[in-house]
């Protein structure tokens, strides 16, 4: 865990993978394994409904993070996310949203589907999300976790080598730092049972020093 996390500090990181398929939770789980190795929480950003829930609930408890559940995208993009950024001081591990199809979602419930207008208002949204989640995660040098889902549907050409893509604006991932893949993979026990078990493929990874596109791992168990 420790030595993932500093591969990711200052770093915005695209983490995508299928609806339930436990991406929030292990971001939870990073957050609080955080809290024990440096004493600080992890700020986490709501936006999908399923966490405005009892589920949510326990997930808040679990991750011991400080929560902000968020309604409005202009509130998030022209205010909250600004505000941080300005701070003196930003006391977290890391910082993560949850997840870019909630805030999609909220900026386009009046929008009709296949309307131009939404297309733009899309790309414009994760251009500006990811704009200051670099500023974030750079200035106070942690993770900037940005959560999405994976779709067959990508805007632009699609070249880090999986055929599963997330659904994301191409123009967005100039401001993104690592891509991962977060999938379930079965796993065949010692007693003859099988289990899903959680895997990060690493498909995109910008550094002159190093490079860990590739590298499969389990964040649950590193």
């Amino acid at each position: 865990m420790k030595g993932l996390i500093e591969k990711l500090k200052g770093k915005t990181v695209l983490l995508f993978g299928e609806p339930a398929s436990g991406k929030s939770y292990v971001v939870a789980h990073i957050s609080r394994e955080l809290l024990k190795e440096t004493g600080k929480p992890g700020y986490l950003i709501w936006l999908d409904t399923n966490l405005f829930t009892d589920y949510g609930n326990q997930l808040e408890e679990y991750s011991k993070a400080n929560v902000v559940r968020v309604t409005s995208a202009d509130w998030l993009l022209r205010f909250k996310l600004p505000e941080i950024f300005k701070q003196e001081k930003f006391d977290y591990s890391l910082i993560a949203l949850d997840s870019l199809s909630g805030l999609e979602e909220i900026v386009t419930k009046d929008e009709k589907v296949g309307s131009p207008r939404r297309n733009l208002l899309l790309s414009q949204t994760a251009r500006i999300l990811t704009y200051w989640l670099s500023r974030i995660a750079q200035k106070w040098n942690i993770p900037a976790f940005l959560i999405a889902h994976s779709s067959v549907v990508f805007e632009g050409s699609w070249r880090y080598g999986i055929k599963e893509r997330p659904a994301f604006s191409r123009r967005a991932i100039k401001n993104v730092d690592c891509i991962i893949y977060h999938q379930l993979k079965v796993r065949e026990m010692e007693n003859g049972s099988v289990q899903n078990e959680v895997v990060w493929k690493v498909v995109l990874y910008r550094s002159l020093k190093e490079t860990i596109e590739g590298f499969e791992f389990n964040p649950l168990r590193e």
